[in-house]
């Protein structure tokens, strides 16, 4: 019997986080930032939650740009509110569609204890 993750034709992550770093980038751009206003944005929000989990560095802005490195929620956060995006939109780069949440809820009822 074939595993459940078998069935599921997919995008490897890596493939979703390379696609979705280039399409950043290209935003980015066309906002006329550089990686360092990126990163100077980026501490100021850090800065104001008074969490350097916020912070994008140029380092680490340049990786997910052009390796696929997979940002954590908080440098996503970051960057949806540096470009102008809202979250939905930056989680849907990388596949992952928030209006099917409530479809994936009722396939999933919670057992009442």
């Amino acid at each position: 019997m074939p595993e459940p993750r078998d069935a599921i034709a997919h995008v490897s992550n890596a493939t979703l986080a390379a696609r979705a770093g280039w399409k950043l980038k290209q935003i980015r751009e066309r906002l006329n930032l550089t990686l360092r206003s990126v990163e100077g944005s980026s501490l100021e929000i850090a800065d104001a939650e008074h969490n350097s989990e916020f912070v994008v560095s140029v380092a680490r802005l340049n990786q997910i740009e052009n390796d696929g490195s997979l940002p954590s929620f908080f440098k996503l956060y970051s960057l949806a509110v540096v470009y102008q995006m809202s979250l939905e939109d930056v989680l849907a780069l990388y596949g992952i569609d928030l209006g099917r949440m409530d479809q994936h809820r009722v396939k999933m009822p919670m057992t009442r204890t």
